[in-house]
């Protein structure tokens, strides 16, 4: 199973340090990807490079820049193949019952913390 974890950052200077924690808490035999993208960036460039990945899962985190551009990225892979779509971060993360009422292309949301508690 292939996994994209995902983020729509508001600068090409900003990272996204949940996804490189979600992967390192991953086991190392599963295929899981992290890609980052700009907001500015051309919406179709971010789709085209997703869809080119042909992943089973894509995970994006959310934040308020990034929550509408996301949902159009994630809509438009939902239509091209039989993924599904995980979202996460603070965007979502307060309301998931409401964000999977309002998304209906969402198939979960992730809310708490993602790190291992032993």
């Amino acid at each position: 199973m292939k996994t994209v974890l995902c983020s729509l950052n508001a600068s090409f200077t900003h990272s996204c340090l949940a996804l490189y924690a979600m992967k390192a808490e991953i086991s190392s035999d599963q295929n899981v990807k992290i890609r980052e993208y700009n907001i500015n960036q051309k919406i179709e460039t971010i789709i085209d490079e997703l869809f080119e990945l042909n992943a089973d899962i894509y995970g994006f985190s959310c934040y308020i820049w990034n929550i509408e551009l996301t949902i159009k990225v994630a809509r438009t892979l939902k239509k091209l193949t039989n993924c599904v779509i995980v979202l996460g971060g603070s965007e979502v993360a307060f309301t998931p019952y409401e964000s999977l009422e309002r998304y209906k292309e969402i198939d979960y949301v992730v809310s708490g913390e993602g790190e291992a508690n032993e």
